[in-house]
């Protein structure tokens, strides 16, 4: 299977999973063309930019040997998962954890990623509130 083939089966398994992608036009050599969003379970709080609840984004990466002209890469698959926000203190909070491609397909491992982004994100929005001190 070429990479190019690869990269859109796991696009199909993705969008059968629940996660909307859209094509990557920021893409660079080694990022897919595509990232993928998904609404979170554990969100409290609307983004103050659009009265709606952040999106977790999946962004994709294969590096792999060759890539860069640098045959030492070793074949490593692997996501930057973010949730990112508005406050009602006018601030934007980004908060970002990697993890395997296989993880966003893994009910467990996506519950608790979830869990982990949008504790935090919920926490910054507590502490612009005034209600964390």
């Amino acid at each position: 299977m070429t990479r190019t083939e690869e990269y859109e089966a796991l696009k199909q398994r993705l969008e059968a999973f629940g996660w909307r992608c859209y094509n990557d036009h920021m893409t660079k050599e080694a990022s897919l063309p595509y990232y993928a969003c998904k609404r979170p379970l554990n969100v409290v709080f609307d983004c103050e930019c659009n009265d709606k609840p952040p999106q977790l984004v999946a962004k994709l990466w294969h590096f792999y040997p060759g890539l860069y002209g640098n045959w030492n890469i070793p074949d490593s698959r692997s996501v930057e998962l973010e949730i990112c926000g508005e406050l009602p203190n006018n601030r934007w909070v980004y908060f970002k954890t990697s993890c395997d491609w296989d993880d966003l397909l893994n009910e467990g491992a996506l519950k608790d990623l979830d869990t982990m982004l949008c504790g935090s994100y919920n926490a910054a929005y507590r502490v612009a509130l005034g209600q964390e001190k």
